[in-house]
């Protein structure tokens, strides 16, 4: 059975995530890091970190590759 988490956890989750990345070794570890510390399991998190990256857009001086 899968959990229902409010808005305000996954919020909270994806901003630990972005605003502390740099300060592990890999994002892997911070997005590990970070669930155990919230109990939620790291794939959750590493998935909401990815859609709300997918939702920003291109990243700040991403070039687009042209075909």
């Amino acid at each position: 059975m899968s959990k229902i988490y409010s808005a305000e956890v996954r919020e909270k989750a994806v901003r630990l995530v972005l605003e502390h990345r740099g300060d592990y070794p890999s994002e892997s570890e911070a997005i590990r890091t970070i669930a155990e510390r919230m109990s939620l399991k790291a794939e959750t998190v590493r998935v909401w970190v990815r859609k709300a990256e997918s939702n920003r857009g291109p990243c700040a001086g991403h070039v687009a590759r042209r075909g």
